[in-house]
């Protein structure tokens, strides 16, 4: 009887010990599956599916999150999505890949003094090649960038593809400074086999085709960046689409550059710029030298001022040359 019992007890922690077992390696199957799906959208740049694959994670409570799986995607997103307050979380890791992703966020925020401060911190060859070459570039430096990105001591390879994608693009960025579109035109094909749904690729398929004075195809790539739906939207993107539906007289897409860009700080100041091309263009000289002036009081930065002062320049060539033909008619 007692032999029974024992018998009994036995196949019961058993059966027991198995249904643990089962449900060990079920929860372990479905973390490795996850791990793998989220790994995959990043390295193909699927923005959409990271973001929803975090979503439908993030439904099933705190279990997931737990992992640094987990934790990498969301920090990828975020910067991605040009997220506020992500420098705070990318400053607790020491290990190279979020020390570049700091250096990437830096960079784009326009702080050259951090972001060169990460670079020296990136103790990986490649990675820190690159980043040498991103801080070239952004210095204005398109040659020596190249001499970066190319140099022949590096393991490429090394990198993950989206920093192999980064890096082709980078020296796409570099040829179209310098006016070499054929050599672009190569780096950006390289870029496209990589990762074909960076963002990065759409971007510079436009920069190149304005470059190119290939307005259709410029606007077709800014059609394709706009249907981006997770894009968050950009002043200078936004004035260049502006710009190119000027060109094609398309009221409706003005209307919707306008839209957006007043939803930026210097948006209307802009505005005003793009109207005093657009009074300029139809020769309504004085109304656009109004727009122009008007603009840069409100406050205009970067190549956008640049510009609207050049065009003042040219409008005040023209009027000294109006009068100076006025001046010669009444002399003769």
């Amino acid at each position: 009887m007692l032999s029974n019992k024992r018998q009994h007890l036995w196949r019961c922690r058993k059966a027991l010990a198995v249904f643990v077992l089962i449900v060990f390696i079920s929860l372990c199957t479905c973390v490795l599956w996850e791990i793998q799906g989220l790994e995959q959208a990043i390295n193909n740049y699927d923005v959409v599916m990271v973001r929803s694959e975090i979503e439908r994670l993030e439904a099933y409570g705190m279990f997931f999150n737990q992992f640094s799986f987990m934790q990498d995607a969301k920090l990828w997103l975020a910067l991605n999505l040009n997220k506020q307050n992500l420098e705070s979380k990318l400053s607790d890791y020491r290990d190279d890949k979020h020390i570049f992703w700091l250096f990437l966020l830096n960079l784009q925020q326009g702080d050259i003094h951090r972001a060169r401060q990460d670079m020296l911190k990136i103790q990986n060859s490649a990675r820190n090649h690159l980043a040498q070459g991103l801080m070239e570039l952004a210095e204005g430096n398109p040659r020596t960038a190249k001499n970066s990105l190319t140099d022949k001591m590096t393991d490429w390879s090394s990198l993950p593809r989206q920093e192999q994608a980064l890096r082709h693009l980078a020296l796409a960025q570099g040829a179209i400074r310098i006016n070499d579109y054929p050599s672009a035109h190569i780096e950006l094909a390289a870029a496209q086999k990589i990762q074909p749904l960076n963002p990065g690729v759409l971007n510079l398929e436009f920069n190149l085709a304005l470059q190119e004075e290939q307005w259709s195809r410029a606007f077709a790539a800014g059609k394709s960046i706009q249907a981006q739906s997770w894009r968050a939207d950009t002043m200078l993107f936004e004035t260049k689409m502006a710009l190119l539906a000027l060109r094609e007289h398309d009221e409706m897409n003005l209307e919707n550059s306008f839209r957006a860009l007043r939803n930026f700080p210097q948006g209307e100041a802009v505005i005003l710029y793009l109207n005093g091309i657009q009074a300029l263009g139809s020769g309504r000289i004085q109304e656009g030298k109004h727009f122009l002036e008007t603009a840069l009081q409100e406050g205009l930065e970067g190549s956008i001022n640049q510009d609207a002062h050049q065009a003042l320049e040219q409008v005040k060539k023209r009027q000294d040359a109006d009068y100076l033909l006025k001046s010669l008619a009444q002399e003769s």
